[in-house]
């Protein structure tokens, strides 16, 4: 016996409740509830409905959805750095080698414009401060996102530009003096990493509206 929209709803609301409050996760708990609900009411359509549903939730265990919740978190988590390195690797295989090249030659370019190169890489660092300062404020401002754990930037992106920058880049100037800045096979190595840092910002913003695309595509009615 197929759940009514009202029986959907209430539901929905149990979930709610229960703290789940990402759309695809509680989507992917509704279709598991009303398939045993569906089961038990084919039997017996006398029953109480919340019962059951407490009765069902039980069955996640002591820590009801909470260990589900962290699994799914990690899953997602996995899944998009997969896809963001997988994304990554094509930047150094042709064609797009082109792209990763251009870029190297193109700072290189820049820098040659300053007299001191050591003034080049803190404008560099600038630039990347700014990146993770605005990444940050687009977080907390997109506060529909959260509906979905898929998009939610905060529990994957932030976190990940904001370590890079500070344990990758930042770091590099605490190891150079002025003879290392006078050194441009020192200098060619710090603007690969900037290369790789920039590539790398590109594939989390592109297999995250790619994630975005497929959630429009798979929820039409829900406001992304």
């Amino acid at each position: 016996m197929e759940l009514t929209k009202e029986q959907l709803a209430k539901l929905n609301r149990y979930l709610k409740s229960c703290g789940i409050k990402y759309y695809d996760v509680r989507s992917e708990i509704v279709d598991h509830f009303a398939t045993k609900l569906e089961e038990k009411l084919d039997k017996n359509q006398t029953l109480n409905f919340k019962n059951e549903i407490i009765k069902i939730h039980k069955e996640f265990g002591g820590n009801g959805f909470k260990d589900f919740l962290e699994q799914k978190k990690l899953s997602v988590k996995k899944k998009f750095y997969k896809l963001t390195f997988k994304h990554l690797r094509t930047f150094f295989k042709v064609p797009k080698i082109i792209i990763s090249i251009g870029l190297f030659f193109g700072f290189v370019y820049l820098m040659n414009l300053y007299e001191n190169p050591k003034e080049f890489f803190s404008n560099i660092n600038v630039f990347f401060i700014f990146l993770v300062v605005q990444f940050g404020i687009r977080t907390k401002l997109s506060l529909s996102e959260d509906k979905f754990l898929i998009l939610n930037r905060s529990e994957y992106m932030f976190w990940f530009v904001y370590s890079f920058y500070f344990l990758i880049l930042d770091p590099i100037k605490y190891f150079r003096n002025n003879a290392s800045y006078e050194n441009t096979i020192h200098n060619y190595i710090q603007i690969i990493v900037v290369v790789i840092l920039i590539l790398t910002y590109w594939c989390l913003e592109h297999v995250y509206y790619q994630n975005k695309k497929e959630i429009k595509n798979h929820y039409p009615n829900v406001i992304v």
